[in-house]
């Protein structure tokens, strides 16, 4: 079993993750989307400015954990507890390129979910890109399972 910490991200951190993240963020929804990159981006990055305003994570609701093997960041990962205080949605698991493939991001689901049920959440909900075929393929191997199909069509002419 690969061992992990997951500790909170510092603001510094959080810059950096910043700066890649709405772009990547951006090109993924271009992608599902079929739309304009520059328009997602500006999307993504007044959602992020939305959520952690200013980029101060310690005034934000949201928990932005830095995940690390032999003290290395080796990625992050994004939640925050829903209105019910039983149910943590997922917003980002990221593992950065060169520690993929290694079982990082199941260990890292696997200590989330023993925190969050220590803690009494009782419900995990993430999304993902239909597109994102890997990412689709650990989840239901955890035992995630599809609740929504969202369906988009692209309307011409405006």
């Amino acid at each position: 079993m690969v061992e992990l910490t997951l500790r909170p991200l510092s603001n510094e951190e959080y810059a950096h993750y910043y700066e890649f993240a709405v772009k990547l963020l951006a090109d993924e929804e271009a992608k599902a989307y079929n739309d304009d990159p520059l328009e997602r981006y500006r999307s993504s990055a007044r959602a992020f400015e939305k959520l952690i305003p200013k980029g101060d994570l310690e005034s934000s609701a949201q928990y932005l954990l830095a995940i690390e093997h032999d003290r290395i960041v080796i990625g992050i990962v994004w939640y925050e507890l829903l209105g019910d205080h039983a149910t943590a949605y997922i917003r980002d698991l990221f593992i950065y390129e060169e520690f993929r493939r290694h079982g990082y991001a199941r260990a890292t689901l696997e200590k989330l979910e023993r925190i969050l049920r220590q803690t009494g959440i009782r419900r995990i909900i993430l999304n993902v890109f239909n597109h994102n075929k890997t990412a689709k393929k650990l989840y239901r191997s955890m035992g995630y399972s599809r609740s929504l199909i969202q369906m988009v069509k692209k309307l011409g002419g405006m």
